[in-house]
C-alpha cells in the first residue's frame, strides 16, 4: 500500500508467513557470514549482547525472511562456514546456532521525507 500525507510518501508491506532467525555465530568468521547473505539478497541486523545466552566472542545476527526462504540462508550458512575454515586449515565447520521463530506477521513501513 502506499500513503501520501503532506507530501511524504509512506510504504506499507506486510509480508505473511515469515520467520525470524537469530543467527549465533563466532566474531571470527561474522564478516564472512554477513557477505554471504548479502551475496544472496538477504540483509541481516547485527546485535551486541552481553551475558549466558551468547557467549563473549559472539554475534547475533537477526534476519526477517519468508518461509521458502530458510534453507537457502541455511546453506548460505553452512557454506561460509565451510569456506572460513578451509582457508584457516581447520578440520571442522564453524559453529552457527539458527533459531526459527514464527511471525503472524511482519511489516515494513518506510517513510521519505518530512511533513
Amino acid at each position: 500500500m502506499y500513503f501520501i500525507r503532506n507530501y511524504v510518501m509512506i510504504i506499507h508491506e506486510v509480508y505473511l508467513r515469515m520467520k525470524l532467525l537469530l543467527i549465533v555465530a563466532n566474531d571470527e568468521f561474522i564478516d564472512e557470514i554477513t557477505s554471504a547473505l548479502i551475496q544472496g539478497g538477504f540483509t541481516a541486523t547485527e546485535v551486541a549482547s552481553t551475558g549466558e545466552f551468547v557467549r563473549y566472542g559472539e554475534t547475533i545476527l537477526l534476519l526477517g525472511v519468508e518461509e521458502n526462504q530458510v534453507e537457502q540462508v541455511i546453506d548460505k550458512l553452512r557454506n561460509a562456514s565451510r569456506h572460513h575454515n578451509k582457508d584457516k586449515n581447520l578440520p571442522f565447520f564453524g559453529k552457527v546456532l539458527i533459531y526459527q521463530i514464527a511471525l503472524d506477521e511482519y511489516a515494513k513501513i518506510i517513510g521519505m521525507g518530512a511533513s
